[in-house]
């Protein structure tokens, strides 16, 4: 058995135990079932992840199209609100990948770093220094 048979097996048996042992009968399924669910589907197929947790297919389509277009989260995905930050804490050595940025609570180098990855990066160190 492969280790994402094994999560999916997984997944399968939270979501049984979380109907066996709902608070009410229209508890709705916590968010962390969810984004398991969400995460396996996007690694293996919304049929497969649907049919062992006993989830509809369409709604597992619908939640994963809309994580997938921004509106939801995928497990593992990181998310941070735009923020504003001093562009002199953040230095680039002229024809180096080499990035410094400053906060309040440190220092932060990233080397080498990709363009595109940038604004996340310094988003991700702003939010953790807060």
């Amino acid at each position: 058995m492969t280790s994402i048979e094994m999560e999916l097996k997984q997944l399968a048996s939270d979501f049984q135990s979380f109907r066996a042992n709902r608070p009410t009968p229209l508890a709705r399924i916590p968010s962390n079932l969810w984004d398991r669910a969400l995460s396996l589907a996007d690694r293996l197929s919304v049929r497969a992840v649907a049919k062992a947790c006993c989830l509809g297919d369409a709604h597992l389509r619908t939640r994963l199209k809309t994580a997938r277009s921004g509106g939801g989260h995928l497990a593992g995905a990181v998310r941070v609100a735009p923020v504003t930050i001093d562009l002199a804490s953040v230095t680039n050595t002229s024809g180096s990948n080499r990035v410094t940025i400053r906060s309040k609570v440190g220092e932060m180098v990233i080397e080498p770093f990709a363009n595109a990855d940038l604004p996340l990066i310094v988003r991700a160190f702003v939010e953790g220094s807060r």
